[in-house]
Order: C-alpha cells, then structure tokens, then sequence
C-alpha cells in the first residue's frame, strides 16, 4: 500500500529512547521476570528478555531500526495496513509483543483475536472507519495496561504513550485521506481432479 515504516519507527524510537536497565522492569532481565537471569536491560526498546544474546547496551539505532522492520513490522503487514491502523498496530506489538498488538486490531475490527495477522484480518481493517478502529484500539491497549501489577510504578508514562499513539495516528489518516483506496489481498483456492483444467476470473469491486 505505502511505505509509512519511517514515520512510525521514528515515532516508536521517540517514545522507546534508549538504554536502561530498571531492575524493576521485567523485560530487562533475559528470564523475562525480575531477579532471572541477567539484567542486561532495554536498548531503544530492544529488550533483554526478547533477545537474550544480543550486546543490548552497545545496541546501534541502525540495528534497532532492522530488527524493528524484520521482526515487528513485516508479522503485522505494516506495509499493508491504512495509514494510523499501522502504527497502532507497529507500536502496541513493540510494547507488548505482536500477538497482543495484533489482538487488538482484531477486536476492534471484530475478526477472531487469535494473535495472528491474516487475510481475514486485512480484509475487515480495510473494510473498516480507520479513526474509529484507532480508538479502539488505544482504548482496549489502556484496558489492559491498567489491568498490570506494574501500572502504578509505569501507568503514567504508559498512558502518555498510547495517547501519543492515538494523536499521530488519527494525523495520519488526516494527512492520507484523499489517496486512493488500498488494493484487497484476495485469496482463492482451487481444488479439481488431476487433468482438469480450472479457469479462475475474480471481478473486485467495493
């Protein structure tokens, strides 16, 4: 659809900044809680309990900024999703992990919350109002922040952070809302006996 990565990395990195090691942040330890294994910290939102063997301290932007592409944006079809609904989706992923981030795009498109970006998925993001899914999506993000044993030690930035999510996101759809609409991913699959040729037309229409 576009190449709208740039902008939400840049948004992401603003809100992520760089290294820290809180003891009291779970993801800086590479068991994933606090007190397992080695606290080797968060490096631009890059954590130790995600990538157990990286240097995270000695962590370059550039190579945030790869990671960020190959492992967060790509699983959620960043390219693919209408401006705003992509940077929802690209920094809730980040900040609790793509199922979770991916989940809430389905619930506020009203697709199964399995975690997973699909077809089906893509075809009612698409289908549906862009601000209103944003909304949505912020709203249920809080919900469950709000429901973590650390929201009081985290709570305030973590709400500063959805709110800035869902400001730039509704700029976005503003800033895109004349461009052409996105091209559907259509899918078909043909099954006929060996031998049997199976001619295929799809008509798209709105």
């Amino acid at each position: 659809m576009k190449a709208n990565y740039q902008e939400c990395f840049s948004h992401v990195i603003g809100s992520e900044g760089g290294y820290q090691n809180d003891p009291n942040d779970k993801g800086n330890w590479t068991g994933c809680s606090c007190g397992s294994g080695t606290n080797k910290g968060t490096n631009w939102g890059i954590s130790a309990c995600a990538y157990p063997t990286l240097d995270i301290k000695n962590l370059k932007q550039e190579d945030a900024e790869e990671i960020y592409h190959d492992d967060y944006w790509n699983v959620v079809w960043g390219d693919s999703l209408p401006w705003g609904v992509d940077l929802c989706t690209f920094d809730g992923g980040v900040n609790s992990g793509n199922s979770r981030g991916v989940k809430w795009l389905q619930q506020a498109v009203g697709t199964a919350q399995d975690g997973i970006m699909g077809p089906q998925t893509m075809s009612a993001t698409l289908d549906a109002d862009d601000d209103t899914t944003i909304d949505k999506m912020c709203d249920a993000r809080l919900a469950y922040l709000q429901g973590l044993s650390t929201w009081d030690l985290y709570g305030k930035g973590w709400t500063n952070r959805v709110e800035s999510v869902r400001d730039t996101a509704h700029r976005m759809v503003a800033e895109h809302a004349d461009e052409a609409p996105v091209e559907k991913v259509v899918t078909v699959i043909i099954s006929a006996p060996p031998g049997v040729k199976v001619d295929v037309q799809v008509v798209e229409g709105d």
